[in-house]
């Protein structure tokens, strides 16, 4: 199974919410995200995918969603399955994963600090975000997940992308699924993800329990020709 993974993490300057921009690239695309505040509570996302070879955009969606929330979309552009979810908070980040034929052929995950710079200087309370100064985990020791008869017969097939603390002793200590699969996949990913073991995040040379967005492949094996 063909897959690449690619981590990029680009920090814009330390900005409040209102009227900001944000972007992020990998080797063959963008994403770039103007935050629109709409009144007290709701915040619009437009999100501008771009392929950087053509430099055509892709696709353009507004994502809305309440302050301090999340907000997802899944597109069908040019032979692309493209996942985008957001989140706001301290910090907003972004997760795209990009598809062809079932497999993931690029992954940007980044991270903006939306704090003023005085309250950026105070120790973080919990999991940090990787970006910046704090480097990302990275996994040593993969379990695969156990595919779902009721699955497998259905031949449901695709990726589940879960939210997961890593701590500093590079265990993983909560999952939650942010993209879900029917028949049991979500949590076959959720198992499969418990057991995994990661060199842990650091912060300055320092291991630091950090929140992380990993993403689980399902693809049913071709079943082989029957003998002539």
């Amino acid at each position: 199974m063909r897959r690449f993974f690619v981590l990029v993490l680009l920090l814009a300057s330390t900005v409040g919410l209102h009227a900001a921009s944000f972007e992020a690239r990998s080797p063959h695309y963008a994403v770039a995200i103007d935050v629109v505040p709409l009144g007290a509570e709701d915040t619009r996302y437009d999100v501008r995918l771009t392929d950087l070879a053509t430099s055509q955009v892709l696709a353009s969606p507004q994502l809305t969603a309440k302050r301090g929330g999340t907000a997802d979309d899944e597109l069908h552009v040019q032979g692309l399955n493209v996942w985008i979810h957001v989140a706001e908070g301290s910090r907003l980040t972004v997760n795209v994963e990009i598809e062809r034929d079932a497999d993931t052929i690029e992954t940007i995950q980044s991270s903006w600090s939306t704090r003023s710079r005085t309250a950026a200087t105070k120790a973080p309370d919990g999991p940090l975000r990787v970006g910046g100064d704090v480097k990302a985990p990275v996994v040593i020791r993969k379990v695969e997940p156990v595919y779902t008869e009721e699955a497998r017969s259905q031949r449901i097939t695709g990726i589940v992308i879960v939210e997961a603390t890593i701590g500093r002793d590079g265990l993983v200590k909560n999952v939650t699924v942010l993209k879900p699969l029917p028949f049991g996949l979500d949590q076959a990913a959720v198992d499969a993800v418990k057991q995994w073991q990661f060199k842990p995040a650091t912060r300055n040379g320092e291991p630091v329990d950090v929140v992380f967005n990993l993403t689980i492949n399902f693809r049913l094996q071709m079943a082989p020709p029957p003998p002539d």
